[in-house]
């Protein structure tokens, strides 16, 4: 189905010396609304006890926090995107500041807390009703 994809991907794809992959030729450039936290990020941060705020992470690391505000309001996705940043599969990744990770750690440990019964409202269902205030 995607075949017709590969040769592209690889052409991208460089290896260093020890055959391990360049992951900054594969991974998608960073676009203006990768820089900076989108509207329905802010209004996640609200729905956050202020102590677990991740502040480093939205300084530095908007992008992820955008895809954690984004993936908030369904369990799996968020559980799985904890288990992507918090956990190299890719081998020899330098990973977050220290910092960083630890209020990704917070997060995680609140999240998985949270009751995950009945259907809550989704990040852009929630952004329009605060819109109509």
């Amino acid at each position: 189905m995607l075949e017709h994809l590969l040769p592209s991907l690889r052409a991208r794809v460089a290896t260093g010396a020890d055959g391990s992959v360049d992951w900054t030729l594969v991974r998608a450039p960073a676009t203006d609304r990768d820089r900076v936290l989108l509207s329905p990020t802010h209004l996640w941060l609200r729905g956050i006890p202020t102590p677990l705020h991740p502040k480093r992470l939205c300084r530095f690391y908007p992008r992820v926090a955008n895809r954690l505000a984004e993936a908030w309001d369904d369990p799996e996705r968020t559980d799985r995107l904890f288990d992507e940043l918090l956990n190299d599969r890719r081998g020899k990744r330098r990973g977050f500041p220290e910092r960083v990770t630890m209020e990704l750690q917070r997060l995680e440990r609140f999240h998985a807390r949270r009751p995950r019964f009945g259907r809550s409202l989704a990040i852009g269902e929630r952004l329009r009703l605060w819109a109509r205030r």
